[in-house]
């Protein structure tokens, strides 16, 4: 390890901090719930670096994961989804501070818990 590079070191801390009982069909659940609710596919939920609606429906999985699954962000980010875990971050601090009074982050409210529920449900 002392020799590795930074990059190296994240996959290291990352492996680590994998939790035991990761359930990937969960997490399947989750990517498809969310796919379905914003009209996108799976595969590009994941991948794309699209901004607006894709970003958006990113943004939910990344709650759905962290918050009612209990994955931590850095596993989130980098394992799951390919990216910085920072974004997964931004999602978080975006949610604490909805303001319902905003149309915007109202709808973006009512589709996470909707989503949540719907969750709730195929995963009893």
């Amino acid at each position: 390890l002392e020799n590795g590079t930074l990059e190296e070191l994240n996959n290291v801390v990352a492996d680590y901090s994998k939790l035991k009982d990761v359930n990937s069909e969960n997490i399947d659940i989750v990517l498809t719930l969310v796919s379905e609710a914003y009209d996108i596919s799976v595969r590009t939920l994941k991948m794309s670096n699209a901004r607006g609606r894709v970003q958006t429906a990113r943004s939910t999985a990344y709650l759905l994961l962290h918050i009612d699954l209990c994955l931590n962000i850095r596993y989130i980010g980098k394992r799951i989804f390919g990216k910085w875990p920072n974004s997964v971050h931004r999602a978080i601090t975006y949610y604490k501070c909805l303001d319902l009074k905003i149309k915007a982050d109202r709808e973006f409210s009512d589709i996470y818990e909707g989503i949540k529920e719907k969750l709730k449900q195929k995963i009893k």
